[in-house]
C-alpha cells in the first residue's frame, strides 16, 4: 500500500541534503536551528512507550539506552542550537492494553513526535491511534508493514523480512537440505518469517519437514521439540518471540540436537545470554553488529561503551538512529507543529543520512532502507561476525 505524501519545498530538501553531509558523529558543526530566526522552543519534551519489562523488555531497555545517548549528543553539540530536547519514555510491559493505553496519553502529549513499541503486537495496537492523532510516530522493530497504517507512521529500522533472506542463503552455502522449524503464532512477524523461510525452499535448495507451532507464553514444547528431532532435519528454524527462544533451545538441546540451530533478530540483542554455551552456534542475520564499520558504527560503539560500560545491542542502535532522525526532523521542519515535523521527516528520510546502521533513507512508505545487515553467530553470548560473509541474495 502506498500512501501520497505532500511534496517538500525545494527549499527543505535543500537543507535535507546539506544534513546528509554531517552524519551523527560530525553534527556538532551545524548551524544553530534555534537562534536568530528559528521557531523552535528552548525545550523539547519528547515521549515514548516502549517495552521496558515484560517479555519483550531487554529490547525496549537496550533501545532507550540508545535513544539517551542521541538526547545527550544532540544537545551537548547544539545540534538544535539552544534548543535542548528532554526524553520520557513509560513502560507497556509488553501488554497490548497497557500498550495502547498509555500511547493515548502520550499522543495527547505536546510531544511533536513520539515513539512507539517494538513488539508488533503493541506496535499494531498503537499505530492507529498515532494516525488518528495526526501523529508522527517511530516505530523500531515493530511490524514489518507497520508503516502501512498511515502517512504520520514511520517504521524507524530496517524491515527484518528484508534481511532475512541472508540467513537463506548461509544455509545453501552450508549445503543444507532439510530443514525443520517452530515459530509462535501470536506474533505477526515471527509467524511472517517463518512463512519466508517455507516460501523459499526451493530457490535455496532446501526441504521443510516437520513444521511446529507454539505461543509465546508455552513454556512445554516437548511435543514439538521430539517431532523436529525424529524429523532427522539437519538445520531447525527456532522462530519465537524475544525471550521464548531461551526455552525452545534449552529443550531442544536437551532432546539431544547437534545440528544447526538458526533463527532471527529475536535471539541477538542478549535474550539468549542465559543459555551460556547452549547458544553457541545460533546464526541468524541482524541490522547492526559492534565489530561494523557501516556508517558511524565504530563512534557509536565508542561513545555507547564511554556512557554506559556496556557494548550496544543492536536494539540501542536502532533507537539512538531513531532520536537523530527525529531531531533532524524538527530541525528541517523549524517548527513543533506535528505536521510540519511529519514533513520535515519525509524530506530528510528523501535526501537520507548516515547513522549507526549504515547510510539510511526511507521510501515512499516511510520504511527505513539500510545496507548494514550483517550474519552472526553467537559465541559465548557474543554476536561475531560470519567469516566469510554470505552475499545477499537477489530478489
Amino acid at each position: 500500500m502506498k500512501i501520497q505524501t505532500k511534496a517538500a519545498s525545494v527549499g527543505a530538501l535543500a537543507l535535507a541534503v546539506a544534513l546528509l553531509a554531517t552524519g551523527c558523529s560530525s553534527d556538532s558543526s551545524s548551524t544553530s536551528a534555534s537562534g536568530s530566526g528559528s521557531a523552535l522552543p528552548p525545550t523539547i519534551a519528547l515521549q515514548g512507550v516502549l517495552d521496558l519489562t515484560g517479555i519483550a523488555g531487554a529490547s525496549g531497555s537496550a533501545e532507550q539506552k540508545g535513544m539517551q545517548l542521541a538526547i545527550d549528543e544532540i544537545n551537548s553539540t547544539g545540534f538544535l542550537g539552544s534548543t535542548q530536547l528532554t526524553l520520557s519514555i513509560q513502560d507497556d510491559a509488553s501488554n497490548t492494553g497497557i500498550a495502547a493505553n498509555l500511547f493515548s496519553q502520550v499522543v495527547a502529549s505536546d510531544s511533536p513526535v513520539v515513539f512507539g513499541s517494538g513488539s508488533s503486537a503493541e506496535a499494531l495496537a498503537q499505530a492507529p491511534i498515532a494516525q488518528s492523532a495526526s501523529v508522527p510516530t517511530l516505530f523500531a522493530q515493530a511490524g514489518a508493514n507497520i508503516a502501512s497504517t498511515g502517512d504520520y507512521i514511520f517504521h524507524s529500522s530496517p524491515n527484518q523480512l528484508d534481511f532475512f533472506p541472508l540467513t537463506l542463503q548461509y544455509l545453501q552455502d552450508k549445503g543444507i537440505k532439510t530443514v525443520t522449524g517452530i515459530y509462535d503464532t501470536d506474533n505477526p512477524t515471527v509467524t511472517s518469517l517463518f512463512q519466508i523461510m517455507t516460501d523459499s525452499a526451493s530457490k535455496f535448495g532446501y526441504t521443510v519437514v516437520a513444521p511446529q507451532t507454539s505461543t509465546s507464553t508455552q513454556t512445554d514444547v516437548s511435543a514439538q521439540i521430539t517431532a523436529m528431532v525424529n524429523s532427522g532435519a539437519q538445520a531447525v528454524f527456532v522462530d519465537g518471540l524475544a525471550a521464548h527462544n531461551v526455552q525452545i533451545i534449552k529443550q531442544l538441546k536437551a532432546a539431544g540436537f547437534t545440528g544447526l540451530i538458526f533463527g532471527q533478530q529475536g535471539a541477538g540483542g542478549g535474550y539468549l545470554d542465559s543459555l551460556g554455551n547452549l547458544a553457541d552456534g545460533v546464526t541468524f542475520a541482524n541490522d547492526f553488529n559492534p565489530g561494523s564499520q557501516n556508517g558511524t558504527a565504530p563512534n557509536f560503539v565508542k561513545t555507547y561503551q564511554a556512557k554506559y560500560s556496556a557494548t550496544p545491542l543492536n536494539f540501542s542502535a536502532e533507537g539512538y538512529d531513531a532520536v537523530w532522525f527525529a531531531a533532524r526532523g524538527i530541525k528541517q521542519a523549524n517548527s513543533v507543529d506535528r505536521s510540519a515535523v511529519r514533513d520535515g521527516l519525509v524530506a530528510v528520510g528523501n535526501a537520507g543520512f548516515t547513522g549507526a546502521l549504515g547510510d539510511i533513507t526511507y521510501n515512499a512508505d516511510r520504511q527505513e532502507i539500510t545496507n548494514g545487515a550483517v550474519l552472526v553467530v553467537l559465541k559465548g553470548n557474543v554476536e561475531t561476525l560470519v567469516d566469510p560473509q554470505p552475499k545477499m541474495p537477489t530478489s
